[in-house]
């Protein structure tokens, strides 16, 4: 699910294989972006597609053995589709990226950054394989697109939760965030990204300052 954004944001030109000029030569190494403990973010490829989908839907929706500790347990069906990461793949100013158990493997975590406008950036579908949850990859993946955003000249982070997510609302304000008081309702009507199980469901806005 995108955001309203300006398209007028010079910082955020996304010339296809390769960053914008004023990186910061300590965060971009080629077309990586390095977290550190050999892992990496790479943009994601349109080939990469199909797994980001099953990765993104099992982190969020998976159940039994493939489920995540944040799991959205309030909506039922697939969180994202084809369609519309395949929309991000293709979007100049969405930077989609990806982390491979190897090189040239398959996604296990992936992270969605858009500029918004204002010095204001959208973090969202943040999402770790559940056997990788352990090693603090979400954390280190927040804390490199939270760079990679700075580097671009943003100054704020948002995110947007449903408000049904305790424990993921809870580590998002460990790491710096504050609830802003502002709520959207969920597309309801569009079944592509799951139908909820409960009436009370909204998202809640999550924010930074970098």
């Amino acid at each position: 699910m995108g955001v309203i954004r300006d398209r007028r944001v010079e910082n955020a030109v996304w010339f296809r294989g390769r960053f914008a000029a004023n990186r910061s030569p300590a965060l971009a190494f080629g077309r990586a972006l390095w977290l550190g403990w050999g892992m990496k973010l790479e943009p994601a490829l349109e080939s990469d597609v199909p797994a980001i989908v099953d990765r993104v839907n099992i982190a969020f929706r998976g159940k039994g053995d493939h489920q995540s500790w944040n799991v959205e347990h309030s909506i039922e069906g697939r969180r994202i589709d084809e369609l519309s990461i395949r929309d991000d793949v293709e979007e100049e100013l969405v930077f989609l990226f990806i982390h491979r158990e190897a090189e040239g493997g398959l996604p296990i975590a992936t992270v969605r950054l858009e500029p918004v406008g204002g010095g204001l950036w959208h973090l969202g579908m943040l999402s770790v394989s559940p056997q990788w949850q352990a090693q603090q990859a979400g954390r280190r993946i927040m804390e490199t697109s939270e760079a990679f955003i700075r580097d671009r000249g943003g100054r704020r982070v948002r995110m947007s939760v449903v408000n049904a997510r305790d424990s993921l609302i809870a580590w998002s304000q460990r790491r710096g965030y504050r609830i802003t008081g502002e709520t959207m309702p969920l597309p309801c009507e569009d079944q592509r990204f799951g139908r909820p199980l409960r009436d009370d469901l909204d998202f809640v806005m999550l924010e930074n300052t970098l």
